[in-house]
């Protein structure tokens, strides 16, 4: 810890840590990320995503296992989780 300390103190760029750069830059790729999945996700549904629970299947309704469905069961939840 005290290690981390003096290596933040001494490695500044415009009086801002390497750091928290680091930790700022991976913030917004996490929140691109996450945003992306869920654009995506949606996207792929189209007629077969909702906002809201449905307790009646729709006659249009189809599972979807192409596209990021493909690799996450729930990918707008990744994004979310992400996001």
């Amino acid at each position: 810890f005290a290690a981390m300390y003096v290596l933040d103190m001494n490695m500044r760029v415009n009086n801002v840590s390497i750091i928290a750069q680091i930790i700022r830059w991976l913030g917004l790729v996490l929140l691109l990320f996450g945003q992306i999945m869920r654009t995506v996700s949606m996207a792929t549904c189209g007629e077969s995503f909702n906002h809201l629970i449905q307790d009646r299947r729709k006659d249009n309704h189809v599972l979807i296992t192409r596209g990021v469905y493909a690799y996450f069961r729930h990918p707008s939840y990744v994004g979310w989780f992400y996001w």
